[in-house]
């Protein structure tokens, strides 16, 4: 397969300068719900050590004041430490105000938050975070 990139051409997921191109799919599955583990499929794409990750709508009944998401595979592993705003819903009351998304450097855990102070979540009722896309260095 051969794409053509301006000034280079992508050949057998090669480009300039030895950088690697990759995209795939994966499963991601949350933590902090009761009965079976909500989960979704999350896209990647990876050009060197820059990594575009969407992941997808999780819903469930909530059991635990936490949540993560689970999945991530080495390759996307984070570089360093870093926060994403998104749209959550605790007790099944979409907030006023973002939750966050709490990616650690060399872990392959996402931790999301409700708000950004870090309260902890309802350990009842219904717990969302919608589809996100965040792009970031890998290790």
């Amino acid at each position: 397969m051969s794409i053509d990139v301006f000034p280079a051409t992508v050949l057998n997921s090669t480009l300039w300068n030895g950088q690697t191109y990759e995209e795939g799919t994966f499963a991601v599955t949350a933590t902090g719900f009761s009965g079976t583990a909500p989960s979704g499929t999350a896209w990647y794409v990876r050009v060197g050590k820059q990594v575009t990750l969407t992941l997808p709508h999780i819903e469930g009944t909530s059991n635990a004041t936490t949540f993560t998401l689970t999945g991530l595979p080495t390759l996307l592993v984070p570089a360093a430490n870093f926060f994403v705003s998104l749209m959550v819903a605790d007790n099944s009351v979409y907030q006023s105000f973002s939750g966050t998304m709490r990616f650690a450097a060399g872990s392959a855990v996402i931790t999301i938050v409700k708000d950004s102070g870090g309260a902890p979540w309802t350990a009842s009722g219904i717990k969302v975070v919608v589809e996100t896309s965040v792009a970031y260095i890998c290790q």
